[in-house]
């Protein structure tokens, strides 16, 4: 999740026209945009997402752009110029934000666009910690290089572990925030989680076993 670019805003889509949303943004020298149902960032979005996440680890598409209708809830392409960097789909509460996917597109990675995403996310949270998750790193998985490399990366842009694992049917998270472990608040990321997912589809948050 690295890379970074220069500046210059896509040409407007009917992505960008969606209510209650804000208009385009520029981040450093990103620009990021809303996506909503249908049109060319929604594509770029869905095709990435199926390309970075394994079928059990992500969500519908169609879902996660109607969900980013609802004001605490954000889905955004970034782009360097015409060039589609990645996208972010995040929660803002009052509390905490909370990162569900953020991805950089693989055809273009090694130019910072992960940090520098980051650094828009970061700017956007203000005082608040920000909260995501990661694979374990477990000796035996297949992808174990790939998981290292991926903590490594989060670790350089502010991240630690919080000593909580969040369990969402078969899958089993690291959770990572920005707050240090001592000054992580449990009840602010359930918050979070109700306020992404509704209480019924939340995950579970439970203490990692040494």
């Amino acid at each position: 999740m690295e890379g970074h670019g220069s500046c210059c805003q896509p040409s407007p889509s009917p992505d960008t026209m969606m209510p209650m949303k804000d208009d385009i943004q520029q981040t450093d020298d990103l620009t990021c945009v809303p996506v909503g149902l249908g049109g060319v960032h929604y594509r770029r979005v869905r095709d990435l997402l199926l390309r970075a996440f394994p079928p059990e680890e992500r969500a519908p598409m169609p879902l996660l752009a109607l969900n980013a209708f609802r004001r605490p809830v954000r889905l955004l392409a970034f782009y360097d110029g015409e060039v589609f960097a990645g996208f972010l789909n995040a929660c803002f509460t009052e509390r905490m934000v909370y990162a569900l996917f953020l991805a950089v597109n693989d055809e273009v990675r090694s130019r910072g666009y992960g940090s520098r995403i980051l650094t828009w996310l970061k700017e956007q949270a203000g005082p608040r910690p920000i909260a995501l998750e990661v694979e374990p790193l477990e000796d035996a998985a297949p992808n174990r290089e790939q998981r290292e490399s991926r903590m490594r990366f989060y670790e350089r842009n502010g991240f630690c572990d919080t000593g909580y694992l969040s369990i969402d049917g078969k899958c089993t998270y690291t959770v990572l925030s920005t707050a240090p472990e001592e000054e992580f608040t449990v009840d602010d990321l359930r918050d979070a989680y109700r306020t992404m997912f509704s209480p019924l589809f939340a995950p579970r948050i439970e203490p990692a076993t040494i």
